[in-house]
């Protein structure tokens, strides 16, 4: 039975000539949990907000939607807010509140709900997402993955029918995530309530769904069951004749399964083709697992030896990383000590060192002090315990990009950063860096657009875009990649491989392993405020266990070497 009905959807956002989202036709069942998935500025977000009447973005549009058969604009409001709930990117922007149990309860007093049952389904909702320890904690003091599972409660609360997720899991952690997502999973399965996660992220997320849609500039490219998601992006790539951007983001396992493809049409050398069929397009770092050994067993004998041949060769890389240390240093951190109230100490003997011209990454949970230590290290904290030395300048970039927006336009903006503080400055020499900064950070065509009306991953670009044009000789990013698309991360990386090159330094604070495993050249652990682990990033990756790679996981009992994507691949 049908919930969701989207009948030719075409939205523009006030004086945009090209549609943010272009004759969109689609359906959802009832019960069912699916994932809308493109790169930054497909047009995901828009279309998320066009199925809740409230967060319908300002614009012109043509079409119309449907819930339960009604069309969705005239749906009484009460009846919208209370049956279809939304939890957006930023949990800061959703909490209105200043305490947990308040925020729990506000959404019910709103529909005018009694306060003796507000009390019994506030406790009810605290004790089944386990909230039950911080129910009295003031909602500032949550660390990120503890304020979105706040904002998947609070909605919960209402008992909607279909959840709206906006990109929920690009504040947290690879195990926050793990948990959220699971959680949602149990709501969809114990109350069969409709969702649509809206996500970059697909590791996690992809296994638990039934459906995908595929977004690719505006328009709706495919819908399907999520295990046919191989067979999707290969009619996709036949629509637009090139791979889809959207394909880097897919799990490890199914884009080992694509590559595979790739390399042999057909399955005609494999022993046991029906075998082999029932595992296509594999989902979870287990069904990967068969998957390889699989396609491992029926390789042919020169492959085989070309994948010993790699594996030497990434050894003596390993050796090589190991002898060639950089003994220069950009920041070193002694025996820090940090918190931000008397006696509950976020940072506790932290030390590390910072190489220069080098991308140096620091991983850790949520609440495990990652972006406090960031400001440590940049001097945005002072300490009074401990030493912090820095041997250049630091420029920051916050998790939230919208807290460095200050003009009217995009371009301004960047214009803004390159006068500030400084002599006159010939217009000409503006516009050029502008230009130049415009097209490195694929924003050219957004140039007119507000910073506020930009997506989550075209925001992130601009914020990146104005720390680059400052004199920052340290470049120290909480997040960066929050929100971006798999593709732009490419660019992305090459172009701090280039910054490198210039002479700078870079410090990244993330929770994204694919990319700090693939980049970065050093990797630290923080738990507890403490550094637990620092190492060159192989090394770093190949003794962890569970903070490790998606391929590593996938690979480690096929090819022992292997902890990136590109690793996999060269070896298959």
């Amino acid at each position: 039975m049908k919930i969701f009905e989207c009948k030719d959807v075409t939205f523009f956002y006030p004086e945009d000539t090209k549609p943010a989202i272009e004759h969109i036709n689609f359906s959802l069942e009832k019960g069912k949990i699916y994932v809308l998935c493109g790169q930054s500025g497909s047009g995901k977000s828009t279309l998320l907000k066009h199925m809740k009447k409230e967060q319908i973005p300002f614009g012109t549009g043509t079409g119309q939607m449907y819930y339960c058969n009604q069309i969705l604009e005239e749906m009484d409001t009460k009846q919208s807010c209370q049956e279809i709930g939304f939890v957006g990117q930023l949990p800061d922007e959703q909490i209105v509140t200043d305490k947990v149990w308040h925020e729990l309860a506000f959404g019910l007093e709103s529909l005018g709900i009694k306060p003796m049952i507000i009390r019994q389904k506030i406790a009810e909702v605290a004790e089944y997402f386990g909230i039950g320890q911080w129910f009295h904690r003031k909602t500032d003091t949550l660390s990120g993955g503890q304020k979105q599972i706040l904002n998947l409660a609070s909605v919960m609360a209402m008992e909607p029918k279909l959840l709206l997720l906006d990109e929920p899991t690009s504040q947290l952690d690879p195990i926050g995530a793990e948990r959220f997502l699971h959680t949602v999973e149990k709501i969809n399965k114990e109350f069969g309530t409709t969702v649509v996660i809206s996500e970059q992220r697909l590791e996690e997320v992809l296994s638990i769904a039934d459906e995908i849609l595929i977004m690719h500039d505006g328009k709706l490219l495919e819908k399907g069951k999520v295990r046919e998601c191989a067979a999707l992006l290969q009619d996709g790539r036949k629509m637009i004749g090139k791979e889809l951007p959207v394909e880097k983001g897919m799990p490890v396992s199914v884009r080992a399964y694509i590559h595979g493809a790739d390399i042999c049409s057909e399955v005609d050398n494999v022993d046991n083709k029906e075998e082999f069929s029932s595992m296509f397009t594999p989902l979870t770092v287990r069904e990967g697992q068969l998957w390889l050994e699989s396609w491992q067993t029926n390789r042919e004998k020169q492959q085989t030896y070309q994948e010993q041949d790699w594996q030497e060769s990434i050894v003596s890389e390993d050796k090589k990383e190991q002898k060639s240390k950089n003994k220069q240093v950009a920041i070193e951190a002694k025996n820090v000590v940090w918190g931000y109230e008397r006696g509950k100490e976020v940072l506790k003997d932290f030390s590390i060192k910072i190489p220069k011209q080098k991308i140096t990454a620091i991983l850790g949970g949520n609440g495990s002090g990652k972006t406090t230590a960031l400001k440590v290290l940049t001097g945005i904290y002072k300490v009074k315990q401990g030493k912090v030395k820095q041997s250049e300048i630091c420029g920051y970039l916050p998790q939230n990009p919208q807290t460095m927006f200050t003009e009217a336009t995009v371009e301004e903006e960047l214009a803004d950063v390159i006068c500030f503080g400084k002599p006159k400055i010939e217009p000409s020499v503006i516009r050029a860096r502008v230009e130049q900064m415009l097209n490195r950070m694929e924003l050219v065509s957004q140039r007119e657009k507000n910073p506020f009306d930009l997506s989550g991953g075209q925001a992130q670009r601009l914020a990146i875009g104005k720390i680059l044009l400052t004199d920052a000789s340290i470049i120290a990013m909480d997040e960066p990649t929050k929100g971006m698309d798999a593709a732009f991360k490419e660019a992305y990386a090459k172009m701090l491989r280039e910054l490198v090159a210039d002479g700078k330094t870079i410090i990244l604070v993330s929770h994204d392993i694919t990319f700090c495993s693939e980049y970065s050249d050093y990797c630290g652990f923080l738990f507890d405020g403490q550094m637990i682990s620092s190492s060159a990033t192989r090394e770093f990756f190949k003794q962890n266990t569970f903070y490790t790679t998606q391929a590593r996981k996938m690979a480690v009992h096929s090819y022992p070497e292997v902890v990136t994507v590109t690793d996999l691949f060269e070896c298959m």
